[in-house]
């Protein structure tokens, strides 16, 4: 990890203010995941998750209840790139399903499981 006065490099994740962590090179095979836990009111949001997404430099699984990262950077990571899906269990109208009654297909690439999904707004 890097504490400076500096601006975070494209493959860095940021963790805090100045602090930032590299994306790749860690020199093992893990998964470097993040998990951001806390209080209400306490950052999450605006001090980790929003820069990161901003960065649009990884993949993301956000937890986002009332929608609003959603609704806030959705167009934007699309514009860089991103596939963005919304799953919404308050507007399921609104959200990506999928009927796991249906029968799976298969990719025919890598031959593992497809669950075809539906996304209404996406």
């Amino acid at each position: 990890m890097n504490k400076a006065g500096r601006m975070p490099m494209d493959d860095e994740l940021i963790l805090a203010d100045g602090v930032y962590a590299p994306l790749e090179g860690l020199g093992h095979s893990l998964n470097d995941n993040v998990l951001i836990v806390g209080a209400s009111g306490s950052g999450k949001t605006w001090g980790i998750v929003t820069p990161n997404l901003l960065q649009a430099s990884g993949s993301y699984i956000v937890s986002d209840p009332k929608g609003n990262l959603y609704d806030r950077y959705g167009d934007y990571l699309r514009q860089k790139g991103y596939r963005v899906r919304l799953l919404d269990f308050i507007r399921p109208e609104r959200s990506c399903h999928y009927n796991p009654g249906n029968s799976h297909t298969r990719n025919h690439a890598s031959g593992w499981p497809y669950l075809p999904s539906q996304c209404p707004r996406q």
